[in-house]
């Protein structure tokens, strides 16, 4: 599952003392732990499609707050920001571009 995946690339961090990487990591999987903690209240299952869910709204949540911090001129934070982001963006499933959309349906 890409949760034991989230959690190997936390624990890497931490060795490694990539406070920025550690930051979003252990931040999806907080929020994975509380959605899972729901839905089993629920009696449903917490799946991978889930995780991806969480890990957009999450880097959603992490643009606007790099947008906050453009408008108030902090470089420093920006580029924490952009860290985070490129750590979380490399768990996303990978989107296909237009042409390889028309390639995989036939058209050409």
């Amino acid at each position: 599952m890409l949760i034991n995946e989230l959690k190997k690339a936390s624990m890497e961090a931490l060795k490694a003392k990539d406070k920025e990487s550690r930051a979003a990591l252990s931040v999806v999987i907080n929020k994975y732990n509380l959605m899972g903690i729901e839905l089993k209240a629920q009696g449903k299952e917490i799946s991978d499609a889930d995780l991806v869910a969480i890990i957009s709204k999450t880097l959603k949540e992490l643009q606007d707050e790099k947008d906050g911090f453009i408008k108030v001129n902090r470089p420093d934070r920006v580029s924490a920001i952009e860290a985070q982001e490129n750590t979380l963006k490399a768990f996303l499933p990978k989107m296909l571009s237009e042409d390889e959309i028309k390639e995989e349906r036939g058209y050409s």
